[in-house]
């Protein structure tokens, strides 16, 4: 593990109002695992906590290896809204699982009610399905643990005991074994990396790449189901790599791990322009001169989707280009609410505006515009004369604290 030294989850934004005179909940993780996201997603978990109780907390192991890691040479200081976030996106975020510890899910009937659940559910359905859409990126601690119950045990643990399920999800530290044991026990791309993120998060990076390179070469066949495994634990291990250490990353990559830029650099050559994209996003290094050049020229390759790491290693060119997007795309309210609010950018002030303006959205985006209230002051009252957000950030200013 790193030092304190290279971590900042105690700096964040002047404009925590209330914020800063709550104590914070109990972690079990030291401080440089921590991270406050300042997100619209992370604003509304803290507000499912009573006004004056501690503010939940929310870490990941993915962030041991600090300014060490591979990734760390990309850091964009500034790109988000506190430098441990800066980190978290050179990382690899939004690729990425949180644990959080201070909401109030330590027992089964708290849990189920979190997820909006009941008893009967379970009866036809798996855990993973029932909880795989609420908070994505997000997991209480204890109910990660009766996710791992789960696929440890092939059932739930909500049948048992008050005093059974505490003792089954009692949260405790993950070895290399548990881990390996775990992931041999997932056999289809779309549990894999959900199980696989979670574990990074509790476990760290190390084990789970470890055991990832470890499937890879158990799924080496190129016919049906084990290609396409494989080819979605290399997807895993592009984002998961550049958490560790270049001596680690070097050692994997002897063993197959992919190396994003490699593969990335030769879809250009090809000519495969969507496959490069999607690569190139988790080069170790955004600095590097090849690797930026596509990336600078690829503002029209983007689609029509919004793309959040290319925003953090593109620039400004990219910000302008897909800004306009969240308009068209039908899932631009909710990946802007989730993901893009951890990023500090003035030209992100038109989709934020336009992403509370939906129902489903407005609580938690007026509550993370109060949170960021200094920076977006000043953006909002000067699109008053806006034709098409005026209306919007003449109603935003007037909720600021």
């Amino acid at each position: 593990m790193t030092t304190n030294k290279t971590s900042a989850a105690s700096t964040s934004t002047a404009n925590s109002g209330t914020e800063t005179s709550r104590p914070r909940a109990d972690c079990p993780f030291p401080e440089h695992l921590r991270v406050d996201l300042e997100s619209a997603q992370t604003e509304v978990l803290k507000n499912l906590t009573a006004p004056n109780g501690p503010v939940p907390v929310f870490s990941t192991r993915g962030l041991e290896h600090g300014l060490k890691a591979a990734g760390a040479a990309g850091l964009r200081q500034g790109f988000s809204w506190n430098s441990q976030m800066d980190l978290a996106w050179a990382l690899g975020y939004p690729r990425m699982t949180f644990i959080v510890d201070g909401l109030e899910t330590e027992s089964k009937d708290a849990i189920l009610a979190f997820y909006g659940r009941t008893l009967p559910e379970l009866e036809e359905s798996y855990w993973f399905n029932l909880s795989e859409s609420f908070y994505e990126g997000f997991a209480p601690r204890r109910a990660a643990f009766a996710l791992l119950y789960e696929i440890e045990h092939d059932d739930h643990p909500f049948g048992l005991s008050d005093e059974e399920f505490l003792l089954a999800t009692e949260p405790r530290e993950l070895s290399l074994e548990d881990v390996r044991s775990l992931l041999q026990k997932i056999d289809t791309p779309r549990w894999l990396e959900r199980v696989a993120l979670l574990l990074e998060a509790l476990a760290g990076s190390s084990p789970v790449a470890t055991v990832l390179c470890e499937l890879r070469e158990a799924h080496s066949s190129d016919e049906g189901n084990s290609k396409k495994f494989r080819l979605e634990v290399d997807d895993l291990l592009l984002a998961i790599c550049r958490r560790l250490p270049p001596d680690e990353l070097t050692v994997l990559r002897q063993r197959g791990a992919p190396d994003a830029r490699v593969i990335g650099l030769s879809a250009v050559a090809k000519g495969w322009l969507d496959s490069a994209i999607t690569d190139l996003q988790w080069a170790d290094d955004v600095e590097d001169e090849a690797v930026r050049s596509f990336i600078e020229d690829s503002s029209a390759g983007v689609g029509d989707i919004p793309f959040p790491r290319y925003l953090f290693a593109g620039g400004e060119k990219l910000f302008e280009a897909q800004v306009p997007l969240f308009e068209k795309y039908m899932g631009g309210p909710r990946v802007f609410f989730r993901q893009y609010s951890t990023i500090r950018h003035p030209l992100l002030v038109g989709p934020a505006l336009l992403t509370r303006a939906k129902k489903n959205y407005r609580e938690g985006m007026t509550l993370w515009f109060q949170r960021h209230a200094d920076f977006f002051r000043p953006l909002l009252e000067g699109l008053h004369e806006d034709p098409k957000l005026g209306k919007l950030a003449s109603d935003m200013v007037k909720k600021l604290p």
